[in-house]
């Protein structure tokens, strides 16, 4: 048996009997169309055809319809959804996860989850509760707004180090940093004042937890001495131009390792060799300090043979496809996204027919690539660290076909 629901972006996709509803409508899919409630008080609605369905109690009555607008009432009451041809949503999708609906690894379509590592080491998320808890090694970091307790997506960072001591309430204290930018964070409403390799500053708290503020400045090589006053608590110093996921620290500095999350072709349900589709939905970070950022990676593990969705230093959404280390496109998306801007992307590939969509546009992309053979996706990084997205990865889809254009510009609308 299969039901449909409403996805995030309003799409609507089908899924296996069993999964979880959480805060979505879900839709009964049977033969014919019987949108009034039942005598004993369930629900039934209607959709296509070939699936049976059964009644659920206490949900919001929702009819598909040939045509209609989403989201907005129809006479009748019932909420009219999009389902014509060429707008059909996720539902032909293979692979999907629903990082951000389900706070899971779980795939809401197929059957195996990704592998989450970040070997040796812990790290932190804001949880359900609104308050920072520490994830033990090798565990997807699912991270929350503390102040709306809305789920943000799996969180996907580069190894960093915090590199003061007892970060847990901060005292002036002496540290060695190197020639790069350092981003200096806490909670609190006291003041650090920097002296020594850099006069940056100084860095003024505005209010305990959850309100967290940041300087990010360029030191000297050398010795660097942060003055404390008053209220200073979960503080981090990091070499990098933005701030991440609190770090704590005792008698001695402590490093966060990458995140990586990897699930295998053999594994990506209804994966085709040579052509594919992947939509994504992400929050964008702020630019990396080193190059581009990478928001998935269809590849082989060795980065001679990859197609891939990246965000350059400068900004701009890029696609990018290599064969036997020969590059075979590489083309920039336009309007690049705004930081901490929701951003609904797509890549659609064939041989010698390649295009990129990003928030409802349609780029043309490259008329001549060969597609080499892939063997692993890797979701917020590359083949080898350094290029991690920085960020929260809301959804991931995978199609086994490459989609037309009014499609990659629909799902990204």
């Amino acid at each position: 048996m299969y039901v449909a629901r409403l996805l995030q972006n309003r799409d609507v996709v089908f899924v296996s009997d069993g999964a979880a509803w959480y805060d979505y409508i879900p839709v009964i899919i049977e033969g014919t169309v019987k949108d009034s409630t039942a005598a004993d008080g369930y629900i039934e609605v209607a959709g296509a055809s070939g699936a049976s369905g059964v009644r659920w109690a206490d949900y919001i009555p929702v009819k598909i319809v040939a045509e209609g607008t989403r989201w907005s009432y129809n006479t009748d009451g019932y909420i009219p959804i999009q389902f014509a041809s060429g707008d059909e949503g996720f539902s032909d999708a293979t692979y999907v996860l629903e990082f951000a609906g389900t706070a899971s690894l779980t795939p809401v379509i197929g059957t195996t989850a990704p592998t989450v590592t970040r070997a040796g080491n812990t790290a932190t998320r804001v949880n359900s509760s609104g308050l920072i808890e520490v994830v033990n090694a090798n565990l997807p970091r699912f991270d929350y707004n503390p102040s709306t307790r809305e789920c943000k997506g799996l969180l996907i960072e580069d190894a960093r180090t915090n590199l003061v001591l007892n970060s847990a309430t901060l005292v002036t204290q002496e540290v060695t940093v190197a020639a790069v930018a350092h981003t200096l964070s806490f909670y609190g409403t006291g003041t650090v004042t920097l002296s020594g390799v850099s006069t940056a500053g100084p860095l003024v708290g505005t209010g305990a937890y959850p309100t967290r503020v940041s300087l990010t400045f360029t030191p000297t090589a050398g010795t660097l001495t942060l003055t404390v006053s008053g209220s200073v608590t979960f503080a981090q110093l990091e070499a990098g131009g933005f701030v991440t996921s609190y770090i704590p620290t005792v008698g001695s500095a402590v490093a966060r390792n990458a995140d990586r999350v990897i699930l295998t072709t053999a594994n990506l349900a209804g994966y085709v060799a040579g052509t594919g589709t992947i939509v994504s939905n992400s929050i964008t970070p702020p630019a990396h300090d080193s190059g581009g950022q990478v928001v998935w990676e269809l590849g082989d593990g060795t980065g001679a043979n990859r197609v891939l969705h990246y965000k350059q230093s400068g900004g701009a959404l890029v696609g990018y496809m290599d064969a036997a280390s020969v590059n075979q496109a590489s083309f920039v998306y336009a309007n690049p996204p705004t930081a901490s801007a929701l951003t609904k992307s797509a890549l659609a590939w064939a041989t010698n027919d390649l295009r990129g969509g990003y928030n409802g546009s349609q780029v043309v992309g490259d008329t001549s690539a060969t597609v080499p053979t892939f063997t692993q996706l890797v979701i917020g990084g590359l083949y080898a660290t350094g290029f991690e997205w920085g960020g929260h990865i809301q959804q991931l889809a995978y199609y086994p076909s490459r989609l037309s254009n009014t499609r990659l510009a629909a799902l990204t609308a």
